[in-house]
């Protein structure tokens, strides 16, 4: 039996739920029972039911409903956590228990991180929709020969000597020219902090670090 006004019960998924208080005429085995009312939470469990045994449930109060929080960032995929604690991944949806403030922070690599408080009252909808403000930092390509094309995370960026304002975060740098070896690192970059790369190409066919 449930205490909840209008609850009613699914059994192994089957429609439609029957209304409680009720007794179920059920074969032996492990049967999956989802027990359900307005404006309350979810019960499911388990029920292993005997043959010959009458299994007895309740009597049952069901608590209130949690609150569902949909998070979105521009960019997404940024990391969410939740009263300290890491959820996934942007876009997101989460429950929350009801009656309870939480603190929200998004992140993500080379942004400042956004943070909201929630209120979330048992049954309520929220959204928080987070615009990351990117964080930049100048990197200064230059080397011999000079003309050559920069490749940053695999886009073209120019042609060296070139500095270029690029999210503080990890990037993998590629200068290429016709003629010569390309040249590839990695580079982890510091807000505020501006940071050089000199090069030294190798024309095709000679061994790394040859001089002229």
């Amino acid at each position: 039996s449930v205490t909840t006004p209008g609850a009613t019960v699914a059994v192994d998924g089957a429609a439609p739920p029957r209304p409680l208080p009720a007794t179920l005429d059920l074969p032996a085995g492990v049967h999956r029972l989802a027990i359900t009312a307005p404006g309350a939470r979810e019960w499911a469990s388990s029920v292993l039911v005997k043959a010959g045994e009458t299994t007895t449930l309740g009597p049952l109060t069901l608590g209130a409903p949690d609150a569902r929080l949909v998070v979105r960032s521009q960019p997404s995929g940024a990391e969410v956590t939740v009263a300290g604690a890491f959820r996934g991944r942007t876009p997101l949806q989460l429950e929350l228990p009801g009656g309870t403030d939480y603190d929200v922070l998004v992140t993500r690599a080379g942004h400042a991180t956004w943070q909201r408080r929630v209120a979330a009252q048992p049954g309520a909808a929220l959204a928080l929709d987070a615009r990351l403000e990117p964080i930049l930092a100048a990197l200064t390509i230059r080397g011999e020969p000079a003309d050559a094309e920069v490749f940053v995370d695999g886009a073209s960026r120019g042609r060296t000597p070139a500095t270029l304002q690029l999210l503080a975060t990890r990037h993998q740098v590629e200068v290429r020219r016709p003629g010569s070896q390309p040249f590839r690192t990695e580079v982890d970059l510091t807000p505020a902090l501006a940071r050089t790369i000199d090069y030294a190409l190798t024309p095709e066919g000679r061994a790394p670090g040859w001089k002229p």
